[in-house]
């Protein structure tokens, strides 16, 4: 204990101090409700916040909520050519509504990146990334993996 003291003896009496000098600046504080003191009116504060847990079921609810998420249009291999995004990929919500998606990058099977379109001019495996955000604002990131076949 002589040990603690002296290496945080210090540290614990300026604690102390600074309570103190706080308790004496705080204590006659008054809000706009009448509550003196400064632990007076955090326990005003805090009884408001329990009497109406409207926003934490609000928060809950809007939680349980699914983000948006992807599906390919397509099954097996396209072949050579261009193609909207919505041939390829959809997004929907939570609810099941269909979501606009942005293409973020199109990488060909040679590892070129290509300009910010579906323009397939070689077989093989494309890495299309996407991303999609619903009207609650959420965003979803997506990499998608296209065979194209000749």
């Amino acid at each position: 204990m002589h040990e603690v003291i002296k290496v945080y003896g210090k540290t614990i009496l300026q604690a102390i101090i600074l309570v103190g000098v706080m308790w004496l600046v705080f204590r006659g504080v008054t809000d706009e409700n009448g509550n003196k003191g400064i632990v007076e009116i955090v326990s005003g504060h805090m009884d408001r916040q329990t009497e109406n847990p409207a926003d934490f079921e609000t928060f809950y609810e809007e939680s349980q909520k699914a983000p948006p998420h992807f599906e390919t249009a397509i099954t097996g291999y396209l072949k050579i050519g261009t193609y909207q995004m919505t041939d390829i990929i959809k997004a929907w919500d939570y609810a099941e509504n269909e979501l606009q998606i942005q293409l973020m990058k199109v990488i060909s099977p040679d590892g070129t990146v290509l300009e910010n379109k579906l323009d397939f001019q070689m077989p093989g495996v494309y890495e299309v990334s996407v991303m999609t955000e619903d009207h609650d604002n959420r965003v979803r990131y997506a990499v998608v993996n296209i065979p194209v076949n000749e």
